[in-house]
């Protein structure tokens, strides 16, 4: 069983929207950025509709995770690797917790988002293995399930019009510490305090 460590990131707007029609409904240049200076050249987890519509050189990442229902659990393309439920995840992988990392300064990850040094972020970085990038469900089922409980989440603040919307809900409760802000949006890191259940008792399918 391969062990990895999960971090969310995500971008919506103030109503919760992610999504218009399998892309996305805004285009700020700067929050691209962002989002790849975060990633750099980690793998990816995603849902199969983020999974077509990501460009070419995030899809084709060795050590990618699609969650899809339209592919046989065995099948690699492109670099990635198809899973069909969350039955197989737990069966393939363990995920660790990012918070409790202990950094050979500065003491753990938990620690360093507690006092609000915005130097977690980097440490943050240097132990994600996987990035998960959505959509909606695979947000859903990685926090339900807690397999990750650092999440990094891009507010737009302008309203946009689109289909696919986060259920905000889910973070109700999660510790939160902002790392950017600029005319266009702000980016709050969040994470859970709670421990990361056992990935082996999740049995929920998308």
């Amino acid at each position: 069983m391969e062990k990895i460590s999960v971090t969310g990131i995500m971008a919506c707007d103030p109503n919760g929207l992610i999504g218009a029609e399998d892309h996305m409904p805004w285009h700020y240049p700067r929050e691209s950025q962002h989002f790849y200076n975060i990633i750099q050249d980690k793998s990816v987890i995603m849902g199969y509709n983020t999974y077509i519509s990501t460009p070419q050189h995030l899809r084709t990442r060795p050590g990618n995770i699609v969650f899809s229902h339209l592919h046989i659990p065995s099948e690699v393309a492109s670099g990635a690797r198809f899973i069909s439920s969350a039955e197989e995840f737990t069966n393939s992988f363990k995920t660790t917790s990012i918070l409790d990392i202990h950094q050979q300064q500065g003491g753990s990850i938990r620690q360093l988002l507690e006092s609000g040094n915005k130097e977690a972020v980097s440490s943050i970085q240097a132990h994600t293995t996987h990035y998960m990038i959505g959509g909606a469900q695979i947000f859903e089922l990685f926090v339900r399930n807690r397999w990750l409980d650092i999440f990094i989440l891009t507010h737009i603040k302008q309203q946009h019009t689109g289909d696919v919307w986060l259920d905000l809900s889910y973070l109700h409760g999660w510790k939160i510490l902002q790392i950017a802000d600029n005319p266009e949006f702000k980016v709050i890191l969040y994470y859970n305090l709670a421990s990361l259940a056992d990935a082996e008792g999740a049995k929920n399918h998308i």
